[in-house]
């Protein structure tokens, strides 16, 4: 029997004995043993001392546990790493946990025009100028800064959710710095403008307009607002279940005309929802079949682009949105005097800062402000003349 040899350091181990031929063993991060053959006794203890580093500063989260692989220790299979998954491949990956959020709309409109422009690169392959090509694409299309960085911040999060599962090392986009951003811009309807609308537009699509303004709701709670969430008892209040805020809230009427075409929508439907779909279902020969369907809400990107965009055009009114209804909503709410706290509350701002974008509105800012001048000024005037 071959005697082995009297070198000896922790870690390493010769086999067969008397060879020559030296292994190491070491736990990994996640506290796996794993051997590895090497070759010569100071060979050995230098790999030794290596993996144990390595494996330290991963645990101090220094380095992440690709390094294993770059330096030879573990195979990429080991750490579940796979080199040739590409980002399309990757996004399915993620589709079960992206639908779950409430953001699903936006993140399936992201994810397809990822997969369309760079869906076939592998996730090492993608680089911040796939990002900086795509965003400069759409500003020169007049697209807002703030919808470019939304797409960018969509990739990035997939890259950092990639280096987490560990099919990825460093992710490129992520020393890539958004666009700056102006969202403090706030349009609100004049009432001359108004009346404009509400003489081009049909009476049932102006209730759409006109509840926009008096309630301040976002899009999507208008247009799938249902009679369940509706509430005439006292004063009348609207339900708006799973806000952005991230909480139910109740908004009053805040009108007389709110409660008037409320309950008169109310009298004429037997349906579920307050702004139903007018939109006829078709036999396969094209005739139509009944004359009005209200299993469905009205789509609120059709009712904009065929209702509210072409009267907006008509009228001559210039750099309109829908959701500037909601603007219009708070913007006469200040303009009242009503207190940007209460504002902040009916609207459904999550941040106070949000709402203080309508602070220059408030008629008793500037009175107070012009008070405090005057007297500053007289109190100076008198103090020259004592002088």
């Amino acid at each position: 029997m071959a005697k082995g040899s009297e070198k000896k350091a922790r870690g390493v181990f010769e086999r067969p004995p008397g060879s020559g031929i030296f292994w190491i063993h070491w736990y990994d991060h996640n506290g796996n043993r794993h051997r590895q053959k090497i070759g010569t006794f100071a060979e050995a203890k230098r790999r030794r001392g290596e993996v144990k580093a390595i494996v330290h500063r991963i645990k101090k989260k220094l380095e992440h546990p690709e390094a294993l692989v770059e330096a030879g220790f573990l195979d990429r299979s080991h750490l579940g790493l796979n080199a040739d998954l590409t980002l399309r491949d990757f996004i399915k990956d993620c589709l079960p946990e992206l639908k779950q959020k409430k953001s699903w709309k936006d993140l399936e409109r992201f994810s397809a025009t990822w997969i369309r422009l760079i869906g076939g690169l592998k996730l090492t392959e993608i680089e911040a100028k796939h990002a900086v090509k795509r965003r400069t694409a759409r500003l020169e299309k007049g697209v807002a800064p703030a919808t470019c960085n939304r797409e960018t911040e969509f990739l990035r999060s997939l890259l950092n959710r990639a280096v987490r599962d560990g099919h990825l090392q460093v992710n490129q986009l992520a020393k890539l710095k958004d666009l700056p951003e102006n969202n403090k811009r706030v349009r609100w309807l004049r009432f001359d403008e108004e009346e404009q609308l509400e003489q081009l537009m049909e009476s049932e699509d102006f209730e759409i307009v006109a509840f926009a303004m008096d309630m301040g709701l976002r899009r999507s709670k208008i247009f799938g607002l249902s009679w369940c969430d509706v509430h005439f008892e006292a004063q009348g209040w609207v339900e708006v279940r799973d806000a952005k805020a991230g909480s139910s809230r109740q908004v009053p009427f805040m009108t007389k005309r709110v409660r008037i075409l409320l309950e008169r929508r109310r009298a004429a439907q037997n349906g579920v929802w307050v702004f139903p779909s007018t939109a006829h279902h078709r036999k396969r020969d094209g005739e139509k079949r009944g004359k009005r369907k209200w299993d469905k809400h009205l789509n609120g990107d059709g009712f904009c682009k065929r209702k509210f965009r072409p009267s907006v055009e008509d009228a001559g009114i210039h750099d309109l949105t829908f959701h500037d209804l909601r603007h219009t909503f708070c913007s006469r709410l200040v303009m009242a005097g009503v207190p940007l706290r209460t504002v902040m509350e009916l609207a459904g701002h999550k941040n106070f800062q949000t709402t203080l974008r309508y602070a220059h509105l408030a008629p008793e800012n500037f009175t107070a402000a012009s008070s405090i001048l005057n007297e500053f000024n007289q109190a100076r005037r008198h103090l020259r003349a004592v002088k």
